[in-house]
């Protein structure tokens, strides 16, 4: 391989990747990223019976949302669309769950995400409490120290 023919496949290669890290789904050191980043969408309607959903996103594009589709710009597919919720899976391993909840009072939508794997105790680390053991309550049952 010639010389210029090896710098030009290289920044080719820079260009790439520079582009995934100023794109707002590059490398993401934390898949709470995709959380904020779909914080910021609003879901408007649902119809349970239609099984699609429409979300405006953060820039004010309006997208419908089918079950069993692709979630535009993101690593997700639509598995479940409810009366106040829209559920989606993350294409990518491990494969979490993330929740997108309609909002009551207009704002934006909430995320939660659910976790198909336990996080590791170095994720958790300055999270997680230590529960004390479990002691006997007043009415005979187990209950749990504070």
């Amino acid at each position: 391989m010639s010389v210029c023919v090896r710098e030009k496949l290289l920044l080719l290669v820079f260009i790439f990747y520079l582009g995934l890290a100023f794109s707002p789904l590059g490398f993401a050191k934390d898949k709470e990223q995709t959380e904020d980043l779909l914080a910021d969408y609003k879901l408007l309607a649902i119809s349970e019976r239609d099984e699609s959903a429409v979300i405006r996103s953060a820039s004010g594009d309006m997208i419908t949302l089918e079950k069993g589709a692709r979630f535009p710009g993101f690593e997700l597919f639509v598995t479940q669309i409810q009366n106040d919720k829209v559920v989606v899976r993350e294409t990518t391993a491990p494969g979490d769950v993330l929740v997108i909840y309609k909002s009551k009072n207009g704002g934006p939508s909430s995320v939660k995400r659910i976790r198909r794997v336990a996080p590791t105790p170095e994720q958790t680390k300055g999270h997680v409490t230590q529960l004390k053991s479990a002691g006997s309550g007043s009415n005979g049952k187990k209950t749990l120290n504070k």
